[in-house]
């Protein structure tokens, strides 16, 4: 217990102590010592900070293309948020849900990011708030050439944002018998 202790204060002096501009070169340090000593976060204030600081770290690991790194630190800060995090702490839960699934595509996880994106679609309160987990999912069904899945999410979104598609993506499979076509 004293040695997680030991973690948990490392982490925190170290980011405490860091300047503004030496937070991003010490954010993977501080927050992989606080993250180790999660156990020991007793008030949701402190874990919605160590939440944040899972943010801010996934954030900079996908500025520099590690993404494994940054879909942990994202699954990290929703693990720390809880059962509750949509009701407690919806922007947070929004962003990390976003991000991870994002990561995962970069990862190929797709798995991972339909999971992500579902918990998305279900929790998230307006459409708007859902078109940037549609597109990540679209994005992961074009990888994996399910076009015909990701064309009929791109016209229900459109549907869902009052905006109507044209005409001609009325008939999915002609626009998916013409996309054979054309790559063939």
């Amino acid at each position: 217990m004293k040695k997680i202790l030991w973690h948990l204060q490392i982490g925190q002096n170290v980011w405490e102590n860091a300047s503004e501009r030496e937070k991003d070169k010490v954010i993977f340090i501080a927050v992989d010592q606080m993250n180790y000593a999660l156990g020991l976060l007793e008030s949701d204030g402190q874990k919605e900070n160590l939440a944040k600081l899972n943010l801010r770290a996934g954030e900079k690991a996908m500025s520099l293309s590690t993404f494994s790194s940054s879909a942990l630190y994202f699954d990290s800060g929703i693990q720390i948020l809880g059962k509750h995090q949509w009701e407690n702490n919806y922007e947070l839960s929004l962003h990390l849900h976003n991000y991870y699934a994002e990561a995962e595509y970069c990862n190929g996880n797709f798995s991972a990011v339909g999971q992500a994106a579902g918990v998305i679609l279900s929790k998230a309160e307006s459409p708007s708030h859902k078109v940037r987990a549609y597109f990540i999912l679209i994005k992961a069904l074009c990888a994996q050439n399910r076009l015909d899945e990701a064309l009929n999410i791109g016209i229900k979104v459109l549907t869902q944002l009052g905006k109507q598609p044209p005409s001609e993506f009325s008939d999915v499979p002609a626009i998916y018998a013409n996309f054979n076509k054309t790559a063939s």
